[in-house]
């Protein structure tokens, strides 16, 4: 459903009165402000949601992947009352707050939990770079999902285009998904810049799990052939991980690739680089 103007009471209506309806995808959808989703049939919902104040997922026992661009632009608060069967999820950030997953309260700062989302396995997330206290932001954020397997990571447009001063992430208390679970990392939109590789080399120091990790950069072949002495010299926890080296004119929002038609969006949203600029550390 794209390019129209519809009221929130209408899809609403239309999400939870189609009983056959598993996949949706909303793009460029005005007069909307906030989604109560009620569905006893979606499995699959997509959208370019900046515009929302507010997404709650209310009864979507068959809902299984949850993926919304430009949520944390749009400030909105997310609430995930009841979804059981929620594998995906993103994208998160620091304006998107407060966060509510059943009874856990996220609100960017010290975690108030007392139940995680241990269904989820595949978080994307927008990390905060240009912004103090980003490191506690990712650090309580990653322990809601203590079962993750695979973490995307979209860089905050000021720390693409702007140099902005790294944090330490040597105070960051033990996580259990980087610890145990993760075995994937996607970082999104990579320059290079001094917090980004803070950040990467956390995971790779930390990770005792990670099998692999893709770098989408933004400065094409020649940083990507650089990266790769870098990372050699990194003290990595995992010694059999590979790196993947991508680039892509436009922000890469790998999540969005619906299953209706994900060759066409894969290849309307990144193009591999030459196949030489994969590095396995024997």
């Amino acid at each position: 459903l794209s390019n129209v103007r519809t009221s929130q009471d209408a899809l609403q209506a239309m999400l939870a009165h189609c009983p056959s309806l598993e996949c949706a995808k909303l793009k460029n959808i005005t007069g909307v402000k906030q989604i109560r989703l009620r569905s006893r049939s979606l499995v699959r919902l997509y959208g370019d949601l900046g515009d929302l104040s507010e997404l709650v997922v209310e009864d979507a026992p068959s809902l299984e992947e949850l993926v919304g661009i430009h949520l944390p632009s749009g400030r909105a608060t997310v609430k995930i009352v009841s979804a059981p069967k929620l594998q995906v999820l993103g994208y998160l950030g620091k304006n998107v707050g407060p966060l509510v997953l059943r009874d856990t309260v996220f609100d960017g700062g010290i975690l108030q939990s007392t139940t995680l989302m241990c269904s989820v396995k595949t978080l994307a997330i927008q990390v905060p770079f240009s912004e103090k206290g980003h490191t506690t932001f990712v650090a309580q954020l990653l322990k809601c999902f203590p079962c993750l397997e695979t973490l995307h990571v979209e860089a905050d447009s000021r720390s693409i285009s702007q140099r902005v001063a790294p944090e330490s992430w040597d105070m960051t208390t033990s996580i259990r998904c980087i610890e145990h679970s993760l075995n994937k990392l996607v970082f999104e939109d990579f320059g290079g810049e001094m917090c980004q590789w803070g950040f990467l080399t956390f995971m790779l120091e930390m990770a005792k799990t990670l099998k692999v990790v893709e770098l989408y950069c933004l400065k094409g072949e020649d940083c990507a052939s650089r990266l790769i002495n870098i990372l050699s010299s990194i003290n990595r926890v995992c010694q059999d991980m590979e790196f993947l080296f991508f680039t892509s004119c436009e922000p890469v929002n790998g999540l969005y690739l619906c299953h209706c038609c994900p060759r066409r969006c894969q290849n309307e949203n990144r193009v591999s680089l030459m196949d030489t600029l994969k590095h396995q550390k024997k």
